[in-house]
């Protein structure tokens, strides 16, 4: 049996990522394949430890969007083990049946936007902070095998999303945004990491971008296949 496939849809808020894994599951499932959605953090509606873990960050981070409860380590570690429960229940189980696994905001988001809190605890360069996240996360998850970052700028994509959301935009929004935007940049060069393609999701539609993923996760399946 072919090995799993694990693609990840990465990006600040409001980036686009999210329309575009979801047109993706439909159309991989027209074609035949079985498709597990990984749910982003943020959303995250699981059972058992993976809720009780969530309902810990939910109680402590006062609000704040970010999941930012003062303790930036205990976060991450924290996110981390959410992480590893969902994937021993869900995602490897899938991923030993053949699946594919869509993950709305992985790896990638959970070392950017801790990053951004961890900086100012850890007496490391961000490089080296990203390594600890990426090592410590990837004992219990499993590597991205391809990744599609949806680029755009920060202004676009929080607003889009506060319109979306019916919110008004906060500067703290836009900040904290900001800060992430430029740790992706270190997450996304992790060397020996599947493949990175970018997304412009500003310069072009949602349905031109959902094609320009199309194109390639059927490239990287054909490609796969072959002997």
């Amino acid at each position: 049996m072919q090995p799993g496939l694990v693609i990840s849809f990465e990006g600040i808020t409001g980036a686009g990522k999210s329309s575009a894994l979801q047109s993706l599951r439909s159309d991989l499932v027209a074609l035949g394949y079985s498709v597990v959605v990984k749910e982003d953090l943020l959303h995250f509606r699981g059972r058992d430890i993976g809720k009780d873990i969530k309902a810990v960050l939910d109680k402590h981070r006062r609000g704040d969007p970010y999941f930012r409860m003062g303790h930036p380590i205990v976060e991450t570690l924290l996110i981390c083990a959410k992480r590893a429960y969902e994937s021993e229940m869900k995602l490897r189980p899938a991923l030993l049946r053949g699946g594919i696994v869509l993950a709305d905001r992985d790896r990638d988001t959970v070392c950017a936007l801790q990053l951004v809190s961890l900086q100012a605890t850890l007496s490391m360069d961000a490089t080296a902070i990203v390594d600890w996240v990426w090592n410590v996360d990837r004992v219990g998850t499993p590597d991205p095998d391809l990744t599609f970052y949806f680029d755009c700028p920060v202004e676009t994509a929080v607003n889009r999303a506060c319109n979306r959301d019916g919110k008004t935009a906060r500067q703290d929004d836009y900040d904290f945004n900001r800060s992430a935007a430029t740790a992706f940049e270190v997450s996304l060069a992790v060397s020996g990491r599947g493949q990175v393609i970018r997304i412009d999701s500003d310069q072009q539609s949602a349905a031109d971008a959902f094609q320009q993923v199309r194109r390639n996760v059927h490239g990287y399946l054909k490609q796969r296949l072959e002997p």
